[in-house]
């Protein structure tokens, strides 16, 4: 007699602990060929975790990579707004501009509207008002000008003109 697993029966069975052992024996099997089955399912998943994690943490990489990139095209871009308004502002504080036009305070631009603050024919040399003590007194040295400054210079030739 077959059964349907590969166990082999004898024609007849003659004590109850034969047909005991049999059945324990065909237990095992089938519990061993289900461990079998729930290994490889089990072996299956993990492999389809892990291939998941691995497509997770490269498109997380990814991800990062374009946020720094963002990042550091965004203080770029601020620092060249930075660079821009304070040249801008030196351009209008340095002479290019009229420096006290600010675009900001336009009732404060017009010297009619703050005609207390405008005073007409006085001379504007801060010389006469207030003199630089150090005026009246010569140089600590008769030599030191400008032609020796540059004489000087060019007696080191080259390695001067490196820096």
């Amino acid at each position: 007699m077959n059964s349907g697993r590969g166990v082999h029966y004898p024609a007849f069975l003659q004590t109850l602990e034969e047909i005991e052992l049999a059945y324990k024996r065909e237990a095992d099997e089938l519990g061993r060929i289900r461990d079998k089955e729930e290994d490889e399912e089990n072996h299956k998943h993990r492999e389809a975790v892990r291939e998941i994690r691995e497509n997770y943490l490269k498109n997380l990489a990814i991800i990062r990579g374009s946020y720094v990139k963002q990042k550091e095209e965004l203080i770029q871009v601020d620092a060249q707004r930075m660079m821009k308004q304070a040249s801008q502002q030196n351009m209008h504080t340095s002479g290019f501009g009229h420096p006290y036009n600010q675009t900001g305070y336009p009732e404060y631009s017009s010297s009619a509207g703050n005609a207390h603050y405008s005073v007409s024919n006085l001379p504007a040399d801060s010389r006469t008002r207030y003199p630089n003590p150090m005026d009246g007194y010569p140089p600590s040295r008769p030599h030191d000008s400008y032609d020796d400054f540059c004489q000087r210079r060019n007696e080191y030739g080259k390695p001067f003109d490196r820096f």
